[in-house]
């Protein structure tokens, strides 16, 4: 199914998002690179609580500062992202000379 050509990336996006899907299937979405290239495919993985954890502590890199405020308030996803997230805000918004 995911290696259909005729997958749109708006399908894609939908399947990220969604909390009926196995994880299994998530994993493949955030590893692979062709759906890994989409801001709004990884934002939904992050926001997903049934991706793995593992495959979104490596996504968090990628998200905007404001989307991981976000993800930071966030209590339907796991504490280990929302923590991940937290320190994330801090160190982008440290000043320049305290890193």
């Amino acid at each position: 199914m995911l290696d259909s050509p005729k997958l749109t990336d708006s399908e894609v996006e939908a399947i990220a998002l969604m909390k009926n899907v196995s994880e299994e299937v998530l994993r493949v979405v955030g590893t692979k690179r062709d759906f890994a290239k989409n801001y709004t495919v990884i934002h939904n993985l992050v926001k997903n609580a049934r991706t793995p954890v593992g495959t979104t502590l490596g996504l968090i890199n990628r998200i905007l500062t404001s989307d991981l405020r976000a993800l930071s308030r966030n209590k339907n996803i796991p504490e280990v992202l929302r923590k991940s997230a937290q320190r994330q805000v801090q160190i982008r918004t440290a000043p320049r000379d305290a890193r």
